[in-house]
C-alpha cells in the first residue's frame, strides 16, 4: 500500500498536489490530496495571480486498485485574476495532465473505459 501511495504521490506532484490522507471504507479507497500551488496563470489573459479566492474539493474516480474503487479527493484553489480588463474574474488552477476541466474521472480511467467500449 505504501508503494502505491508513493507512486500516486509522484503523479500528483506533477500537477502541484501531495497526498495527505488515505482512508479505506468497505470497497472504496479514498486518497485525499492537498494543493501545493501558490499561484496560477489566468486561462484567458495569461497573467499570473497568487491572490487566493477560495478552494474546493474535486472528486475523481481512478482505475480500481486491489479490487477497491479508488477515489481521489483533490483540493483545488481558485484565484482572482489580477487584470481589471480580463472578462474572467476568478479561475481554478489546472490539473490538465490528471483530468480535464469537467471530467469526473482521471484521464487514465477514461482511456480504460473507452478501450472497454
Amino acid at each position: 500500500m505504501d508503494q502505491m501511495l508513493g507512486g500516486l504521490d509522484r503523479i500528483l506532484a506533477c500537477v502541484g498536489k501531495r497526498v495527505v490522507h488515505c482512508d479505506s471504507q468497505g470497497d472504496a479507497l479514498t486518497v485525499e490530496a492537498s494543493s501545493t500551488v501558490r499561484g496560477a496563470s489566468c486561462p484567458v489573459c495569461r497573467r499570473w495571480s497568487n491572490r487566493l479566492h477560495g478552494s474546493y474539493v474535486r472528486r475523481l474516480q481512478e482505475r480500481p486498485i486491489l479490487e477497491q474503487q479508488l477515489v481521489l479527493a483533490v483540493q483545488m484553489h481558485r484565484f482572482k485574476c489580477p487584470s481589471a480588463d480580463c472578462p474572467r474574474r476568478t479561475f481554478a488552477e489546472s490539473i490538465g495532465p490528471l483530468a480535464g476541466r469537467h471530467q469526473r474521472r482521471t484521464r487514465s480511467q477514461a482511456r480504460a473505459l473507452l478501450a472497454l467500449g
